[in-house]
């Protein structure tokens, strides 16, 4: 077998193209403008308990308003309290307080009892 070697001319390699500078990366979530929920292809309802002039007195009496949505008070009023939508399971649905995910573990569903109404600004 005989070597072979390759000589390479850089006069004649083909010109380097120009930098392509990429335009900035937008992330948009849909729940950050109203706008945005018109177009989303599925349903989309916000609560904000500002709006609710204080007539609830803890989250779960808020979530009872909103379409769609069941929630259940294991063990009577004020005691473990999990919500489900259309049929799905308490550890289906994805609870975020402050953008982190809650429902991690092995408490699959959150008790939404927990989370003081006056600290939520929306859902």
């Amino acid at each position: 077998m005989t070597p072979f070697i390759f000589w390479v001319n850089l006069a004649d390699a083909a010109p380097l193209r120009e930098a392509v500078e990429l335009p900035e990366e937008r992330v948009v979530s849909v729940a950050e403008n109203e706008d945005t929920l018109l177009l989303s292809p599925g349903s989309v309802t916000v609560v904000r308990p500002q709006e609710m002039r204080g007539e609830q007195k803890n989250l779960p009496e808020l979530l009872k308003q909103v379409p769609g949505l069941h929630v259940v008070e294991t063990k009577g009023r004020g005691a473990y309290t999990v919500a489900s939508i259309r049929g799905s399971s308490a550890a289906q649905v994805a609870v975020y307080v402050d953008g982190v995910l809650m429902n991690l573990g092995s408490e699959a569903a959150v008790d939404l009892s927990t989370i003081p109404v006056e600290n939520v600004e929306r859902i």
